[in-house]
């Protein structure tokens, strides 16, 4: 297993409390990280953090942190700051993922108007991105995916109905989605993605963070709610909460468990 620290970063600036961490052992965090509008960062997490956040990020890479980005999306809100986040990413060599949440009928509130869907997420980064990331690039993606999970049985590459993963390749200024590296007019724009290919092996290690600046991990995840829930899917997450109880998955913890305490 590997540890990460779930955080909204507030106490993260402690320069001790970061030591005792790394002593620890930890080397993830995933940092809440809800775009660049302050009115949104209010609504979705009670104050304005961005300038907080932004400049955490630069002293979390200075300390040796890999950064995973937990963003909650939500329609009229900040669905289409999708592109400008991935592309602010994309820059910083420690922020080795970002998991993008469209907003589920479940926590806080159930405004029916505010949940968000995965076909509203591909839709913000083809329009945010100016093509840059297609809708069909997630599909495309989805296909290798599944061929690599038939030849190798490696887990990273199963395909579960919650999420939809899409790997983007770092290039100077921006990213391209990693499907398009087989195609050789590519390299005529991004000559630099030729020596991204010999890393491709290290993606199998993807916990470890080795892959370094070449890759940057995308998950689109939409968290079941008490309407859609499937049961074995569930219990088959491959994200785990550590509670009193022991060791709860995801989806069951946030549908479920959370409901029958609240």
């Amino acid at each position: 297993m590997t540890p990460r620290l779930n955080s909204n970063g507030i106490l993260l600036s402690d320069d001790k409390l970061l030591a005792r961490l790394q002593e620890a052992g930890l080397e993830w965090i995933i940092l809440q990280f809800d775009g660049f509008n302050a009115d949104n960062s209010r609504r979705f997490r009670g104050a304005d953090l961005i300038a907080h956040k932004l400049k955490l990020v630069d002293k979390l890479g200075r300390r040796g942190f890999k950064l995973h980005f937990a963003v909650m999306l939500e329609r009229r809100s900040n669905l289409e700051e999708i592109h400008e986040i991935l592309n602010y990413a994309a820059q910083k060599p420690h922020v080795l993922r970002v998991s993008f949440y469209p907003r589920s009928l479940v926590g806080r509130t159930e405004e029916q108007d505010r949940s968000t869907n995965l076909a509203d997420v591909m839709d913000a980064l083809d329009r945010g991105s100016g093509g840059v990331a297609r809708r069909e690039d997630f599909f495309a993606q989805r296909r290798l995916w599944n061929f690599l999970f038939r030849l190798t049985r490696h887990p990273l590459f199963r395909t579960r109905v919650c999420i939809t993963p899409i790997v983007l390749v770092r290039t100077r200024d921006s990213y391209v989605p990693l499907n398009r590296l087989l195609r050789p007019s590519i390299y005529l724009k991004h000559p630099e993605l030729i020596a991204r290919l010999a890393r491709l092996p290290f993606l199998m290690g993807f916990d470890r963070g080795r892959f370094g600046r070449d890759f940057l991990l995308v998950n689109v995840e939409k968290f079941y709610d008490t309407h859609t829930f499937l049961h074995h899917e569930a219990l088959n997450c491959h994200h785990v909460y550590l509670t009193e109880q022991g060791y709860v998955p995801f989806c069951w913890h946030n549908s479920l468990t959370r409901l029958a305490a609240g």
